[in-house]
């Protein structure tokens, strides 16, 4: 199983990347915002909705620029230390994705880095972003389960790109997709093996309430920006909130 994927799944259970009404909804009355709020952003003229029977799918309006997510990427890279300034142009190019964000893969003279940006599409303005970095951090402190490391992010669109981003660490390895019809009987059994010890290892915690997982001081944050936001302990992760 690549371990980029073992970081989606990880996000999916724990982090906010369902776009179902309902589920949402579910997540609005824990943290007291409408379900209207949730699926309703000021950010709009980048998104437009696609309906189909089962769900609202977000498409953007405008792609983001590849050339200005290549320099905020090189800026932060080089503020945390990871790239020097003689470094060559950073270039992003968009290489995958989900429903709620846009992967770009990231490469200096045809060198490709370590390192992947995730643009995030503007369907829950702090939160999203908010819940899957506080996620992974949640993760690495608590679990062994293999997850990417943040370099950096942003939860506001203030900023060159005007979207909420996530710079990380890319995983090594590829989607189990790509050798799954290859793996022999004891291949697949091994790999149910491994996402039963993650099961295992995710069922040990005991949350308040249902909603997203948040650091605190994130949160801490933001109800200076707001005001009252209201969140639950999670017990024995002092760190952590829901």
């Amino acid at each position: 199983m690549g371990m980029e994927h073992c970081a989606e799944w990880t996000q999916f259970v724990f982090g906010r990347t369902c776009t179902s009404p309902r589920f949402h909804a579910l997540e609005g009355e824990s943290d007291g915002r409408p379900a209207d709020q949730i699926m309703t952003t000021a950010e709009e003229p980048w998104l437009r909705w696609e309906t189909s029977e089962l769900q609202r799918c977000p498409e953007f309006l405008r792609e983001p620029s590849e050339e200005i997510i290549g320099q905020v990427t090189q800026q932060r890279l080089q503020k945390s230390g990871l790239l020097t300034a003689t470094s060559g142009k950073l270039k992003a190019t968009e290489f995958g994705g989900g429903l709620n964000n846009q992967v770009y893969a990231l490469s200096i003279e045809y060198q490709e880095l370590p390192y992947i940006m995730r643009v995030a599409k503007p369907v829950d303005p702090f939160y999203k972003t908010a819940a899957e970095v506080s996620t992974i951090a949640f993760i690495q402190q608590y679990t062994s389960i293999p997850v990417p490391s943040i370099i950096d992010f942003s939860t506001t669109t203030d900023n060159p790109i005007e979207l909420e981003w996530i710079l990380m660490q890319r995983m090594p390895g590829k989607g189990c997709e790509e050798y799954l019809y290859g793996m022999t009987f004891l291949d697949k059994l091994a790999v149910a093996e491994t996402a039963k010890s993650f099961l295992q290892e995710l069922s040990k915690f005991r949350f308040p309430a249902i909603g997203g997982i948040y650091t605190k001081h994130i949160i801490a944050g933001e109800r200076n920006k707001r005001g009252p936001i209201k969140t639950f302990d999670i017990p024995g992760c002092e760190n952590f909130c829901i």
